[in-house]
């Protein structure tokens, strides 16, 4: 019963996620988009500024340091995946993986994977800094009507130039609708300094821009080939048929009176308790790691 009502919301959420497709264009950014997304007070991609955190002190006006902010993501071999090319991204759609997060308010919460999605140039920034590509790894709630973005980081310079195994498996490229035989995000996981998190709630990043996700950023740049580069490029942001030049990222919304809160410590004993408490039910209830 549990399952049947999980699909059913991954269902709903995947045509949510789905439904303007055909609508989106990034000619202005963005800023040319109705609806929630030009009259909403959380939206996103938001800048980070991280200049404003100096060593433990942090810019109230922006930051809330939290020891109890972590995640623990967990995805099955992922394979007999379809390579959906919607024009405005490369989309990945499978089910097998889980997302636990615990939020500054130490409460935990299950998310399961649905899809992930391809933006290039980055659509967050730290200090206004935008990296070359932007990974949104989609987890939606096992109970409730909420997402979760997991977002990861990929950049010539300050992740290295060099080719990225994640990046290779995606095929990109190929025709649409073909079939993936692996992709190795566990590989790409475990490479990420989860030291590093930070959060705050805002929303799609497409219309219609719902503000109903809790943002997960690690700032931390993954290597990546120039060449890798060149290819998403060339679809998007060097394609004068797309977006007159532009890439597929959204432009940067205003925080209005929302925080960002940062992980603490990792050492700092909350979290470390917590997850070690945890992880044999994840385990029960998820049956893998």
């Amino acid at each position: 019963m549990f399952k049947g009502k999980l699909l059913s919301l991954s269902t709903l959420f995947i045509a949510l996620i789905s439904s303007v497709q055909s609508a989106i264009h990034y000619n202005q950014g963005g800023s040319d988009w109705t609806g929630t997304c030009a009259t909403g007070k959380s939206q996103s991609p938001v800048d980070i500024p991280v200049d404003n955190i100096s060593g433990s002190s942090i810019n109230s006006k922006y930051f809330r340091s939290n020891k109890l902010l972590d995640i623990m993501v967990s995805q099955k071999s992922m394979s007999n995946i379809t390579l959906q090319d919607n024009i405005y991204t490369y989309q990945y759609s499978f089910s097998d993986g889980y997302l636990a997060f615990w939020d500054e308010n130490d409460s935990l919460q299950t998310f399961q994977l649905l899809q992930f999605h391809v933006h290039a140039p980055s659509e967050h920034t730290f200090n206004g800094q935008y990296y070359d590509v932007e990974v949104h790894f989609v987890h939606k709630h096992t109970t409730e009507n909420r997402l979760v973005a997991f977002s990861v980081l990929f950049d010539t310079k300050a992740g290295g130039d060099k080719e990225n195994e994640f990046i290779k498996s995606m095929s990109v490229g190929a025709q649409n609708q073909s079939v993936i035989s692996t992709l190795p995000a566990m590989n790409l996981f475990k490479k990420l300094d989860m030291n590093q998190l930070y959060h705050y709630e805002g929303s799609l990043t497409t219309p219609p821009c719902n503000e109903i996700v809790s943002w997960i950023i690690v700032h931390d740049p993954q290597q990546i080939s120039s060449a890798q580069v060149k290819a998403f490029n060339d679809k998007w942001k060097n394609n004068q048929t797309f977006a007159a030049g532009k890439g597929n990222n959204r432009g940067i919304q205003n925080l209005n009176q929302r925080l960002i809160y940062k992980k603490d410590d990792p050492r700092a004993s909350n979290g470390v308790n917590l997850i070690a408490s945890i992880l044999p039910l994840f385990v029960l209830l998820f049956g893998f790691f």
